[in-house]
């Protein structure tokens, strides 16, 4: 059995985390934390979990065989190291860091091998499919996902540069990059961006969070577009929003390689506006031969499905002792090339 700890009892714990470990054969979730003591003691009695507190510390003395961290942005990488410096395996929320300085204490721990980041949309069966074709080298990959209206819990610390370090970038953007990174590895030389500042406030927030968090302060930014070049030639292009002028949601994967093509039409996450009925891969063979692969079949995919897999791989790694396939160095080079387009958009954090 193993024995499990959640670190922030927040809206990604109580969605996604918890319903699915706490019904999951094999794993006991025996603590809930979080610095509000009353929310953590609330979900821990939703979910029937033993124990609740507001000091990590308090985890320490339970035998536990890891942990999950979803807390604010700002305190991923203390809490990270803490539990690290105790043995433990830690998955973490994306992203892993404010930044690449923020992560660079962790570079060389001891432990850096047990640390997982939850990049969960490279869990997904579309993603997998597309990634199963037979592209080559893969020398541009663009990577979408725009929301008509989805500004995540508005005023909340999502939305506060301060506890969040970003905005849309951080948020939608981590999972881009990730997914870009995978498709097509490469090291940053140059990148041209465009980010607003996303000052003010939100008129609405995203249908699917809690009805509370409806309009509140916003001083992040809301949308990014750039371009990743590097060293040979190989490039990245995104473009993430939060508001945006798309009809409907959408989110986009197109790899451009020696051996064809293939776009990913599809819709990641929580949203119910889906710009395209149900996810489909487009693949262009070098003959230019064109197949239509419907991964999820007819049908609309569980968003959960995907975290359930994210946990399987976090499982899988501290029962056999192995790193985790998406550890800190991809969490690392995630953070260079968030970091570089923050630059190149001149947004001071």
């Amino acid at each position: 059995m193993i024995r499990l700890a959640i670190i922030g009892a927040g809206w990604i714990s109580q969605t996604a985390h918890l319903p699915l470990l706490t019904q999951r054969e094999g794993v006991t979730v025996v603590a809930v934390c979080d610095t509000q003591l009353e929310l953590a003691q609330r979900v821990a009695a939703q979910f029937a979990i033993p124990a609740a507190t507001d000091d990590i510390t308090e985890l320490f003395e339970l035998s536990l065989g890891g942990v999950i961290v979803a807390t604010p942005t700002n305190t991923h990488a203390q809490v990270v190291e803490a539990c690290l410096d105790r043995g433990l395996h830690v998955m973490c929320e994306k992203p892993l860091g404010l930044s690449e300085h923020d992560l660079s204490r962790l570079r060389e721990h001891p432990h850096r091998e047990r640390l997982a980041v939850g990049y969960v949309n490279r869990h997904r069966e579309d993603v997998t499919a597309l990634r199963d074709l037979p592209l080559g080298d893969i020398r541009r990959c663009t990577v979408v996902w725009r929301r008509q209206q989805g500004v995540p819990r508005p005023g909340s610390w999502i939305t506060q540069r301060e506890l969040s370090g970003g905005g849309v970038l951080l948020d939608l953007g981590s999972h881009m990059l990730d997914l870009g990174l995978m498709f097509c590895p490469l090291e940053v030389q140059s990148v041209e961006a465009v980010l607003n500042d996303g000052a003010g406030s939100a008129s609405s927030g995203a249908s699917w969070f809690d009805a509370d968090w409806t309009a509140g302060r916003v001083d992040v930014e809301q949308a990014a577009v750039a371009t990743i070049h590097g060293a040979d030639g190989r490039e990245i292009r995104l473009h993430v929003s939060w508001d945006d002028s798309p009809q409907d949601d959408r989110t986009q994967v197109l790899l451009e390689g020696s051996h064809g093509r293939a776009e990913l039409r599809t819709l990641f996450g929580f949203s119910s506006r889906r710009h395209w009925e149900y996810p489909q891969i487009l693949h262009t063979a070098q003959d230019g031969t064109v197949t239509e692969r419907l991964p999820y079949g007819p049908c609309v995919p569980e968003p959960l499905q995907a975290f359930a897999a994210l946990h399987d791989a976090f499982l899988r790694c501290i029962e056999n002792g192995e790193p985790h396939p998406c550890g800190l160095e991809q969490g690392l080079r995630v953070a260079v090339a968030t970091d570089a387009i923050y630059k190149a958009g001149a947004i001071k954090r």
